[in-house]
């Protein structure tokens, strides 16, 4: 199976030993993509307006992807004021045409009211932040497991996962990741901005 080129995607610490059972989900991949590119699996997600949509409609311009659920109540509002940070930075580096996404793998629980329930409560309505929730369990492992961003399901019915942003270029190829909550985000804003066209001072 082509997807599973997938596994060389992330060149980050403990990426191979979680995703040696990667791309559940199975989809015709696309030959005109990069072998490491995220959009080799098709992965379906639901919007907090209740649409479906495919992740790889974001392909043509850089992402930064994380993961995420509503009901979290430290790492993930953390990881929402991460993007808000980074999206801040971006700005000021010149950057435009890019996306920042979260994605639950809540998938019984995180349905449109909910998700825009978290962005109220997290300050994220005027931000380019959108949130998605995957469409079925098979796609939030897929994505978890591309991206070594692992989960589990708690016997009290919430998470515990991994954190971290990641970000791709506009054909879903690893860039860089930044790992740790409430870190400096202006290395990421700057490789955004000039993965967009923005010239680099340095």
């Amino acid at each position: 199976m082509k997807a599973l080129l997938l596994l060389m995607f992330l060149g980050v610490s403990g990426a191979q030993e979680e995703v040696k059972s990667c791309c559940s989900a199975s989809a015709e991949v696309s030959d005109d993509l990069p072998e490491n590119s995220l959009y080799q699996v098709e992965i379906d997600l639901k919007g907090q307006d209740g649409q479906v949509s495919s992740l790889s409609e974001f392909r043509g311009q850089p992402i930064v992807i994380s993961m995420f659920f509503t009901s979290c109540i430290s790492v993930c509002p953390q990881t929402a004021k991460d993007m808000l940070a980074l999206e801040s930075l971006a700005l000021e580096a010149g950057a435009k045409d890019y996306s920042l996404v979260l994605v639950s793998m809540d998938v019984k629980n995180d349905k449109p009211k909910a998700l825009k329930a978290f962005a109220e409560r997290n300050h994220l309505q005027n931000s380019r932040i959108r949130l998605f929730t995957a469409k079925t369990p098979s796609d939030a492992k897929a994505l978890s497991q591309i991206l070594a961003l692992p989960y589990r399901l708690q016997k009290d019915g919430s998470y515990g996962h991994a954190s971290g942003l990641i970000l791709m270029d506009k054909d879903g190829v690893f860039v860089m990741k930044e790992p740790r909550l409430a870190a400096d985000q202006g290395p990421m804003a700057k490789r955004i901005a000039e993965l967009t066209g923005v010239q680099s001072d340095s």
